[in-house]
């Protein structure tokens, strides 16, 4: 599979879906080798075939699979501990996510991936706290989509169990209450019947 960036993957998210067929492919190719589109219309039509199935994989998606650290021009990141999060973390990501979860998908990604540093050689990394950092932000684009959909999908499948176990949780406290108060209700017209 040919190693996408974030930022080649915004890009192309951000073609025209009306676009035609061969306009796409010329675009698609463009993007992704980081050439010109007068250079791909260069090409012969048999050399745009091929081009065109080189392509095929992006129809492909990869496996959801977290990545715990990453490593993007030169700098380590790694994951935060969810429940260690900071209720700024969480704020930034939603606000983000209501921005366009695509446009801002490498914004997302710099509050769930801090920077790690080590401040002696024979000690453990440690996770620097979060700031909101353009730095940051822009390693998150030219980190491989491999790594950065595998990680999305396996917390928004995450997300998903969370959310049913989370209502499943929800329903049943209200049922309790429900029964909490009926019994209150039964046992004051009791009283007061008596």
């Amino acid at each position: 599979m040919e190693e996408i960036t974030l930022r080649k993957a915004q890009k192309l998210e951000s073609l025209p879906k009306d676009i035609d067929t061969l306009d796409l492919i010329i675009n698609q190719f463009s993007i992704l080798k980081g050439i010109e589109i007068s250079e791909v219309e260069k090409l012969t039509p048999n050399e745009l075939v091929e081009k065109a199935n080189e392509l095929e994989f992006l129809k492909e998606l990869p496996l959801p699979k977290k990545a715990d650290k990453i490593k993007v021009n030169g700098r380590k990141y790694k994951l935060v501990d969810f429940s260690k999060m900071s209720l700024g973390q969480m704020v930034d990501i939603e606000e983000y996510y209501n921005e366009g979860l695509v446009d801002n998908a490498h914004r997302i990604l710099s509050v769930l991936f801090l920077p790690v540093e080590r401040k002696f050689p024979y000690l453990k990394e440690t996770i620097i706290s979060y700031e909101p950092d353009e730095v940051r932000e822009n390693d998150m684009l030219d980190c491989d989509m491999e790594t950065i959909w595998g990680t999305l999908l396996f917390f928004y499948l995450g997300e998903m169990k969370y959310t049913k176990g989370l209502l499943d949780y929800l329903e049943g406290a209200v049922q309790m209450k429900e029964k909490e108060i009926l019994n209150q209700l039964r046992e004051k017209m009791e009283k007061e019947s008596q």
